[in-house]
């Protein structure tokens, strides 16, 4: 009896060592959230409605609102990970314009059919979860992206509504998406804060006193984050929410552009007209989104934040793993 106990201890730790050794950190990459990490939902759903190769954004996006990748797939490919839209099958459940409720604020476009498209579409982050909890569970080895926040603000500025009361809400709108991912079994969620709107080309352009407003509400809300991040942790047993501060980053990419291989950081490289000659060194594509170059950027410095997760998450796959071969073995 004691040998069968030394031999399956042994067996366990061995496992558990090649667990830690030959596989990646994580096992799966999750992604909630908006333009910022959609990788081609908002395309394939409205190409559905509007026909082949006619999908938004349009050329010169790259089916995504960018020129090319977006920071999670470039988080994703220094993990080694697959990630791709969920509209193709993938895990990357975001979507342009998804605010943190369930309604999307491409349902304000100026384009009627780009609006008609996404009224009613149910494609904001509590949706996405509700979407993916409903079929899918998570593990202690599965990594979560949630990030949004942006597209509450710009709704709220469209409509004339309270801007500080809407970022309220979309923080509670985090809270029941990041519960409602704790109860799925997610325990590693990354979770950064919002870029500096007041310093985003659509920022700069409504004059001082506006630009200084955004920031303004964008700190309240990134001090709001903060402190829900730091609520979570303490109240859910496992979880650990990594706070990312995008709004540093950028600043930092403001101030030191050269350090980053950026020349142009105030204006976009794609007007809406033309696209400007060398994308690489321009820190914004459009009017608020950053260029594949900065994504880049982004995903890696999200690489640096995110640790491999704890030998006790790793040594519950490997139970999981013996356990369900001794099961077949009987």
């Amino acid at each position: 009896m004691l040998e069968k106990i030394l031999r399956g201890v042994l067996t366990l730790v061995l496992t558990c060592a090649s667990v830690a050794a030959a596989a990646t950190p994580y096992t799966s990459i999750t992604v909630f959230g908006d333009s910022l990490s959609d990788g081609g939902n908002a395309y394939a759903y409205t190409e559905a409605i509007f026909g082949p190769g006619n999908g938004f954004p349009p050329a010169p996006y790259a089916q995504r609102f960018s020129n090319g990748p977006v920071a999670v797939e470039r988080l994703a490919a220094n993990l080694g990970l697959s990630l791709t839209p969920s509209l193709l099958g993938g895990s990357n459940y975001a979507y342009g314009g998804a605010e943190t409720g369930s309604t999307n604020y491409l349902r304000l476009n100026s384009n009627p059919l780009v609006a008609a498209a996404f009224s009613g579409s149910n494609t904001g982050v509590l949706a996405q979860v509700a979407d993916f909890t409903s079929l899918h569970s998570l593990n202690p080895s599965s990594l979560v992206v949630l990030w949004a926040g942006p597209n509450d603000l710009f709704s709220a500025l469209d409509s004339a509504a309270d801007p500080v009361a809407a970022m309220s809400l979309a923080l509670f709108n985090l809270q029941l998406a990041t519960q409602q991912l704790y109860l799925d079994g997610a325990r590693t969620i990354l979770m950064p804060n919002m870029p500096n709107i007041g310093l985003t080309p659509f920022g700069l352009s409504l004059g001082a006193a506006a630009s200084a407003q955004l920031t303004g509400i964008t700190v309240g809300f990134n001090t709001g984050l903060h402190l829900l991040a730091d609520a979570l942790n303490a109240a859910d047993p496992g979880l650990n929410i990594l706070e990312f501060d995008t709004f540093s980053l950028l600043n930092s990419l403001i101030n030191n552009p050269a350090d980053y291989g950026l020349s142009n950081v105030t204006q976009p490289c794609f007007n809406g007209v033309a696209v400007c000659a060398n994308p690489d060194s321009y820190l914004f594509w459009d009017s608020v989104h950053p260029t594949t170059s900065a994504h880049q950027v982004i995903g890696d410095r999200f690489t640096t934040t995110v640790p491999e997760p704890p030998l006790t998450a790793l040594m519950a796959v490997a139970l999981i793993g013996l356990y369900a071969s001794r099961r077949r073995k009987r």
